[in-house]
């Protein structure tokens, strides 16, 4: 029985030794590893150099959406919020029919970050709307800011109050003098 089983192994040994994986997409470039890589150590002019070099030289869109998505982190950690509408506004328009609750949400914080609360919350309700269950999670934070629901401060309650001491009556005196 055992020799059954040690032919039928090595007789499949060869199958299981083939090139794995053949139809995989080709992986990204360096520079968009580099790019991802400064993005995560906080190095986020490094990050914009290198995604917007990304997404000048890339010909394969499988990353595209993503680096445009990280460019527009990289320069809102930077401080860019302008810019960062621009690349937001240009994945929007390289890819319209994709719908990701990231962009709406990133949109509403860059929005926010320039004080125009109103278009923040459309953009994270339209990011509510878009999102699933994960996705609202994340989205959750955001809605303190919601006008449909009080603020924090609205809501908390006062600590109850201890009646005031009541004060004596001085005894009325019935005794009269004239």
């Amino acid at each position: 029985m055992r020799t059954i089983g040690f032919v039928i192994g090595v007789a499949l040994f060869p199958l299981g030794c083939g090139a794995p994986y053949t139809q995989l997409p080709p992986g990204a470039p360096a520079v968009y590893f580099d790019a991802q890589t400064a993005l995560r150590m906080g190095n986020n002019e490094r990050a914009i150099e290198s995604f917007t070099l990304y997404l000048q030289e890339a010909d394969n869109p499988s990353f595209r959406p993503r680096a445009y998505y990280q460019l527009a982190q990289a320069q809102y950690a930077a401080k860019r919020y302008e810019a960062a509408l621009t690349t937001l506004d240009q994945l929007k328009a390289e890819f319209p029919d994709d719908k990701w609750p990231q962009v709406p949400a990133l949109t509403g914080d860059i929005q926010y970050a320039l004080e125009d609360r109103t278009a923040a919350i459309l953009s994270w309700e339209q990011a509510w709307a878009i999102g699933t269950d994960p996705d609202r999670a994340v989205l959750r934070p955001r809605q303190r800011w919601s006008p449909r629901r009080p603020r924090r401060w609205m809501s908390l309650r006062m600590a109850p109050q201890q009646p005031a001491p009541r004060r004596r009556q001085k005894p009325s005196s019935t005794h009269r003098t004239t």
